[in-house]
Parts: C-alpha cells; sequence; structure tokens
C-alpha cells in the first residue's frame, strides 16, 4: 500500500479510538496499540509533565513493564524526552547506540538492541504549552551503522552539533542517510496524532474542570439547603424545625450524649439517624435498639451480650448491641422503659465505656455514642424513683425537643406530598396531588398520632384513590369532621355531604380551566345547576379561568 495511505488508515483508526473510548487511558493505550500494530513503532510511551513543572514521567506505555515505566522520569532539559519537553521541537535519534542524549534510563532496551533502533519523540502542545511527549522506537534501515547520528528538530540543518560532558545543551539537526524519508515520515504521523490527542486532552481537561465544578457546585447546594431545611432525612421548613436542625449540626460533630425528647410519631429515629450520618462516626454502625419491644429478660442480654452458658439454650457466647456498635452509634429508644438493673449497666457504660456480658466477669470496651429518646416524662420518672437520677444526667447532655405535628401546621402539606411520593412509588399506584378540601380538613386535624398517624393516612388515601388524588372521602373518618372531639358528630352528615358536592365541583372546574359548559358535562349537570351549586358553596368560578 502506498505510504499515504497508510498514513491516512492509521490517522483514520487513531480518530476513531480517541473519538469512542469511554476514557482518556483507554483511548492513548489504544493509540500506542495502532503504532505498534500498523506502524512498526515499538515501546510507545507518552510522558506527561508534572503540575509543577520540573519533572517528566511515563503515564502510559506499549511494550514496557511496570518497573520500565516506573523508571521513566526525567528533568525538563535532560535526555531526549526532557529537551523536546523544553524546546517543544520534535526529535529524530537514528541510531540510539551513538547518542550519549539517549538514556535509557527504563532499561527497556538491551545493549544488541540498541546499536539498530532509532528513536523518535514530539512534544504534546495545549495552548502554545509543552504539556508531555509521545516517542517511539523503530528499527534502522541499516543494521550496520549506515546512519550517522545526527538528529532532526524544529531548528533544523545548521545548528549547533556541539557534544560535551552535558549533552542536554545541544540543538538537534535533521537526520541523514537512507532511512532519512522514513523517519522523517514517522515525526510527521507522531506530530499529527500528538496534536490529535493535545484536543482529545483538551475537551476532557474541560469536561473533568466542569465535573468539578458541578461537583463543588452540588456541595455547596447541599450545604446550603442543609442550613436552610435541614438533614436530608426529615422534610420540614418551619421555625421550630429550624431550631432543632440548628441543635442536630451543633451536636453531631461530637461524642456528647444526645437526648431526644418528643410525643409518639414525631420522628425521634429521624433525629438520630441525621445525627449519626453527619458526625465523624457516620463510616461506623448505626445500632437500634427499642427498649419498650423486648421483655427484660431479653433486653439485658441483647444490649451486652452474653457468654457461653450462661442460661439454658446459650451454646455459643454472643456479642450484645454495644459490641456491635463499637466505632459507631447506638440509638436506644423509649429509654424510659427501661429496668433499674439495665440502667446501671447503661449507666457504668457511659461512665466508662465497659461492661460485663450476662454470664461473664471478663470487661468489654466499646466505643460508642450513646443517642437516648422518650416520650415519657423522665423528670417525674425521676422524682417517683422508677428512673436513676444519676443517669438522666449522663443521658440528658445535650437535650433536643421535637415538637409535635399540631406545632408545625406549616410543614404539612410539604409532609404530605413527600409522603404521597414516597408510598406512590412503593405501592406501586401513580399519586397526582391532594385536593384542596383534603388539606383544609387535615389542617384542621390535631395529629394526635404525629407524623407516624399522618404516613398511614397517605397510605389509606392512596390505596383508596382511583385516579392518583386524594380526596376528603379518601381519608379516614376522624380526619373529616371537626378537629375537636366535642364536636366530631355535630352536623356530620350536612358538613360531609357539603365538603364532598365542593370537591367534586373544584375538581370539575380545575378540569375544565373554569369553563362552566364543559366542567358541567363532566360533572352530568346541566350549567345553571352548576352556577347555582358553586355560589352556595361559595366557590369563586372565575378563578379557574385560564
Amino acid at each position: 500500500m502506498d505510504r499515504t495511505l497508510q498514513e491516512s488508515e492509521l490517522l483514520y483508526q487513531v480518530s476513531l479510538v480517541l473519538g469512542t473510548s469511554p476514557s482518556l487511558e483507554e483511548a492513548l493505550r489504544g493509540v500506542l496499540g495502532l503504532l505498534a500494530e500498523q506502524a512498526d513503532m515499538q515501546r510507545g510511551t507518552l510522558t506527561l509533565l508534572a503540575q509543577e513543572g520540573a519533572e517528566v514521567a511515563i503515564e502510559l506505555a506499549h511494550g514496557l513493564s511496570p518497573e520500565e515505566m516506573q523508571r521513566g522520569r526525567y528533568r525538563v532539559g535532560e535526555g531526549v524526552t526532557g529537551k523536546v519537553v523544553e524546546t517543544g521541537q520534535p526529535i529524530i535519534v537514528p541510531r540510539i547506540d551513538q547518542e550519549p542524549l539517549f538514556l535509557n534510563r527504563t532499561g527497556a532496551r538491551s545493549r544488541l538492541d540498541r546499536s539498530h533502533l532509532s528513536f523518535i519523540c514530539v512534544p504534546i502542545k495545549l495552548g502554545g504549552e509543552t504539556i508531555g511527549t509521545i516517542s517511539a522506537d523503530r528499527s534502522t534501515a541499516d543494521e550496520q551503522g549506515g546512519l550517522r547520528p545526527s538528529w532532526p528538530a524544529g531548528a533544523g540543518r545548521g545548528s549547533s552539533t556541539a557534544t560535551g560532558p552535558e549533552p542536554s545543551h545541544r540543538v538537534p539537526k535533521d537526520p541523514e542517510g537512507p532511512d532519512a524519508d522514513s523517519l522523517r515520515s514517522a515525526v510527521r504521523i507522531l506530530s499529527v496524532i500528538a496534536a490529535m490527542v493535545a484536543q482529545s486532552v483538551a475537551s476532557r481537561r474541560r469536561a473533568r474542570q466542569e465535573q468539578e465544578y458541578l461537583r463543588q457546585e452540588n456541595v455547596r447546594l447541599r450545604d446550603e439547603l442543609r442550613e436552610r431545611r435541614g438533614p436530608a432525612n426529615i422534610v420540614g421548613t418551619s421555625r421550630v424545625m429550624q431550631a432543632v436542625y440548628d441543635l442536630i449540626y451543633q451536636v453531631a460533630g461530637s461524642d456528647l450524649a444526645v437526648l431526644v425528647r418528643g410525643e409518639t410519631g414525631t420522628g425521634k429515629e429521624l433525629v438520630a439517624d441525621a445525627i449519626h450520618f453527619a458526625s465523624p462516626r457516620a463510616g461506623g454502625p448505626l445500632v437500634k435498639v427499642h427498649g419498650a419491644a423486648l421483655p427484660e429478660t431479653l433486653l439485658e442480654s441483647e444490649l451486652f451480650g452474653y457468654d457461653k452458658g450462661a442460661f439454658t439454650g446459650a451454646l455459643e457466647a454472643k456479642p450484645g448491641r454495644f459490641e456491635l456498635a463499637n466505632g459507631g452509634t447506638i440509638f436506644l429508644d423509649e429509654v424510659g422503659e427501661l429496668s433499674p438493673t439495665v440502667q446501671a449497666k447503661l449507666l457504668r457504660v457511659l461512665q466508662t465505656k465497659t461492661f460485663e456480658r450476662v454470664g461473664g466477669t471478663k470487661a468489654v470496651t466499646a466505643d460508642v455514642r450513646i443517642i437516648a429518646a422518650s416520650n415519657a416524662d423522665l423528670e417525674g420518672a425521676v422524682a417517683a424513683g422508677k428512673f436513676r437520677q444519676d443517669l438522666y444526667y449522663r443521658l440528658n447532655v445535650f437535650p433536643i425537643y421535637l415538637p409535635p405535628l399540631r406545632e408545625r401546621k406549616s410543614d404539612l402539606v410539604l409532609l404530605a406530598n413527600h409522603l404521597l411520593e414516597k408510598y406512590s412509588q412503593q405501592l406501586g399506584k401513580p399519586a397526582r396531588r391532594i385536593s384542596q378540601p383534603t388539606i383544609d380538613l387535615m389542617l384542621a386535624y390535631h395529629w394526635p398520632g404525629n407524623v407516624r398517624e399522618l404516613e398511614n393516612v397517605i397510605q389509606r388515601a392512596l390505596l383508596l384513590s382511583e385516579d392518583g388524588v386524594i380526596r376528603a372521602h379518601h381519608l379516614p373518618p376522624t380526619l373529616q369532621t371537626a378537629s375537636s372531639t366535642d364536636t366530631q358528630f355535630q352536623g356530620r352528615y350536612e358538613s360531609l355531604l357539603a365538603a364532598y358536592e365542593r370537591e367534586l365541583i373544584v375538581e370539575a372546574l380545575k378540569g375544565a380551566k373554569g369553563v362552566r359548559a364543559k366542567a358541567a358535562r363532566l360533572l352530568g349537570i346541566t350549567p345553571r345547576v352548576l352556577s347555582y351549586q358553586a355560589g352556595k358553596l361559595g366557590i369563586d368560578v372565575k378563578k379557574f379561568r385560564g
């Protein structure tokens, strides 16, 4: 094949590799492989200039071992590679055994090889600055010494050829001999490839810079959101919740014991999660123990473990939750329900970070941070002698009060929509929105079960809904009446009927964008009846237009 066609084919293959490889490293390895396969260029290497600009090192190579690559390091101006980086000009060594500037630092060429090898090195330039080199070996046309050790570079003929103890100061000159044209052709190919590589490096550098910018922006926005909205696992933007978030971030970086107070269903466990994952212990385990869920006889062994033979059925030793939480955090829910025996052991863990397993005598050490939670009146329990006063003060180092849902009604719609989206995915049912009459009823309710009750209400309503819209009649009966228990049965039939009728008309007007005739057709009534009922229920039809 004609040399020009061979060069064109090679450059085409190189462009394909650079354009289709998923990573820059894989693309450059492919380029060096193509040079070996199609251009008879052995030991292709790619070097890059270090950030401080003092040293050039081999980053990728074809035909070199990792140890040889590691040895391929040059100061700028040192050896052929360093000279190319210094001058920004390509260099040809027709016979590497006759060129003192060729250092063979990698040790990859034997003495016999060096007698019939040429070496070509070209710069990789980016924005006028040399950032590295591409180099390769080639077999000489005359292994008997027909080529004389002269040098090519952009400087051309007539440059100084003085040799001496410091060959790095020489300026190379063009090659002469029977293989000169072939070497010049190789330099031309490598120079074009180096330019293509430089463009690829530039575009991928820009992509990396953009990714880094986006990553930093993401971190900044996440921090900003954290400051404004709180931890990702807790939903709420009310003022009382902002105060809770401030306390979480203030205590997260320390190892202080935390006592989370609040009614049942307010999300005390979520606060424990947020503290743990914002703390230096985030990489360690988070172990949760619900004191009220286990009988006293099991709770002690569950917390502290037991030794073999401690009781009937203890056939082997078992570590407790404190041992499993070593290096992390343990969350003790319903701490007010702990027995006096467990309270005494827990106090010792807080004081000395040691305990004994059930049936054991050897002290076990556990580096554990304790977060406790309770919905009980611990102060009253201390006064009644049911809860140890010293343990109370040990746990209550940093108290966090979680407000009930009725004290953060401004978060209710946000929470309801969040739960609707969450359970839509879990239950596999489409969720569109919560109707305004439904929201009004939810805002009027006093929520004794707090967020947990809201969670159950949303799940129930989503299952009952057929079109993904949560309407008033999908709510439990307790929410479809007034929030006060004294009046929840007064006028129930009329209020429910009016609320349902109002919701139907509002939904139809929304779907018809305020066009009465269309809304009436959707409801199966006349426009006159629609207008009459809307007026009676205080619905402004005009606000739905458009």
